[in-house]
């Protein structure tokens, strides 16, 4: 396990937001949050991050916008997509 590893969790529903932030510090991880694109520019503004964990449905810019720029800009970024789509469509963008 990297403690050094530097995540950033895009998640505008406070409650799962919550959730995740107190699980992944748990396991021992700092991890910083975003409610949207604006705060995780404002964010990598500072920090360089090595895992974008991020919702699809965001206000604003989307989760899917998000990756494209944020992969470009950085392509050692790895990145988690959390959503409640199912369709065989969005499963195939995300990639």
């Amino acid at each position: 396990m990297d403690a050094n590893l530097k995540i950033a969790l895009v998640e505008d529903n406070d409650d799962l937001r919550d959730l995740l932030v107190r699980d992944i510090q748990r396991a021992g991880f700092v991890v910083q949050w975003a409610e949207c694109a604006e705060d995780l520019d404002d964010l990598a503004a500072h920090t360089t991050f090595d895992l974008l964990i991020l919702d699809l449905n965001l206000p604003g810019e989307d989760g899917l916008s998000i990756a494209q720029r944020y992969k470009r800009a950085n392509p050692g970024c790895y990145i988690i997509m959390l959503t409640a789509r199912s369709r065989l469509e969005d499963k195939v963008a995300g990639y």
